[in-house]
């Protein structure tokens, strides 16, 4: 009787050890973030204070986004020691390659934008288009490989807009309501934004077929990826046409086939000089 006792004392402590939330927010009505929100709580990935609040536009912990990230992925914490009752999130983070062993020894700062776009494309991989939007995000210089990477990834799936300015923000503390958004959409593809991929003549060229891009060429305005089609193996077809340009007269007056060669290739975007 004594270790059942004991057993449900310890279990009491965890639990109020741990943030305290209510199953029902009456602060999200209107809100912009409301359908993500709702979502996140249906799935018990999140819920919100004990006052009833969810404070979609307050800032949120690098520990309540871990959670609330890998709850939206059924991803379980693992048992550690650690004073912090986030630490068995983040070590399951890390576990699962969202988290570097080097991040998050504060759990309590809040996290940023940039941040959360590392952890989503962790989850997800980097985007095959992501260098396509180079030219669309005009506040990374500075930033490291991997967090351009991350920063065009978001952007080229979806998981977010950006600013009407052109800039990502990535060092600005996410809000709960944002952080809900990306978690949402990383998990769900059907609930991310449509950012159309605009390539010019530059960007276009990355897209060449080597060294491990994928083979684009614009015909008539549209953007199609070839790399899947045999017959552009390496980004090369017959007569020595090459992708990463813009292939119209090749294509529509040149060939033989016409426009009927792209039939099976995807389009992935439009092309403006």
């Amino acid at each position: 009787m004594r270790k059942v006792y004991l057993l449900l004392l310890c279990s009491l402590l965890l639990v109020l050890s741990m943030p305290s939330f209510a199953v029902n927010v009456n602060d999200i009505d209107g809100h912009w973030g409301k359908a993500f929100i709702d979502e996140l709580i249906s799935k018990g990935a999140v819920s919100g204070y004990p006052d009833g609040t969810f404070k979609p536009d307050a800032t949120i912990t690098r520990a309540e986004f871990t959670v609330m990230l890998l709850k939206a992925q059924n991803i379980s914490p693992v048992d550690v020691s650690g004073m912090h009752w986030g630490s068995g999130w983040r070590q399951a983070a890390i576990d699962e390659g969202i988290l570097m062993s080097s991040e998050f020894s504060d759990l309590d700062v809040n996290i940023t934008r940039g941040e959360i776009a590392l952890m989503v494309t962790r989850s997800i991989g980097e985007s095959p288009f992501k260098d396509a939007r180079m030219m669309e995000i005009q506040d990374v210089e500075g930033l490291d490989t991997e967090q351009k990477a991350a920063i065009f990834s978001v952007f080229d799936y979806g998981i977010v807009s950006g600013y009407s300015d052109n800039t990502f923000k990535h060092s600005q503390p996410a809000t709960r309501a944002e952080a809900a958004t990306m978690a949402i959409r990383t998990i769900q593809s059907d609930k991310r934004t449509d950012n159309p991929r605009v390539f010019d003549k530059e960007s276009l060229a990355m897209f060449d077929g080597k060294n491990g891009m994928r083979a684009l060429a614009a015909v008539n305005g549209q953007v199609y990826d070839l790399t899947d089609l045999s017959k552009w193996a390496g980004g090369s077809h017959f007569g020595g046409i090459t992708a990463g340009k813009d292939l119209t007269k090749e294509i529509t007056e040149d060939s033989p086939h016409g426009v009927g060669i792209l039939s099976r290739a995807e389009i992935v975007g439009v092309y403006q000089e």
